[in-house]
């Protein structure tokens, strides 16, 4: 068997270039998650997305309806659609494409909001059920599963709450 110097730099520097190209893309896939789109990721003394969860669901079961269950799938969407929505406030994506995209098999509903106020999960609730056409799918009786993200850029803080079934 032949072996050479040069292929071994070679083939150290293909690994290198591969594990620092893996390196990004993780960071940007996992970067929106860890900032925005994890139940527990908010500041000190700021709601988070599973406090908001939670104060839905009991708005829902005052009303009759079952809670929603959070939904890690719909998660990971809610929060590619939050940082989206920080630099582009639309179910319009940025390339283009409808907000249901990032994953059509399970995203059924979208609420969005943006709120400089975020300091609980009941005036982020408070401002989001304003909205005629948002309390419409939060109380939706088919809906089951949910998930709710938030992103902060530039002192304001961009909500997303995917539904699914």
């Amino acid at each position: 068997m032949f072996h050479s110097v040069v292929g071994e730099k070679k083939q150290k520097k293909h690994c290198l270039r591969w594990s620092l190209a893996l390196c990004l893309l993780l960071l940007f896939v996992a970067g929106p998650l860890l900032k925005g789109g994890t139940a527990d990721a908010a500041p000190a003394n700021e709601a988070t997305p599973a406090e908001v969860l939670a104060v839905l669901n009991a708005s829902r079961g005052a009303k009759g309806l079952p809670a929603l269950e959070w939904d890690e799938s719909l998660a990971y969407c809610a929060g590619v659609r939050a940082q989206e929505i920080s630099v582009r406030f639309s179910h319009v994506r940025p390339g283009g494409h409808a907000w249901y995209t990032v994953d059509p098999d399970i995203q059924y509903g979208e609420n969005l909001m943006y709120t400089t106020n975020s300091s609980d999960a009941s005036n982020v609730f408070a401002v989001w059920i304003s909205s005629p056409a948002h309390r419409a799918l939060f109380y939706d009786a088919y809906y089951r599963t949910a998930a709710i993200a938030r992103y902060e850029s530039g002192g304001t803080d961009y909500w997303v709450i995917e539904f699914g079934y």
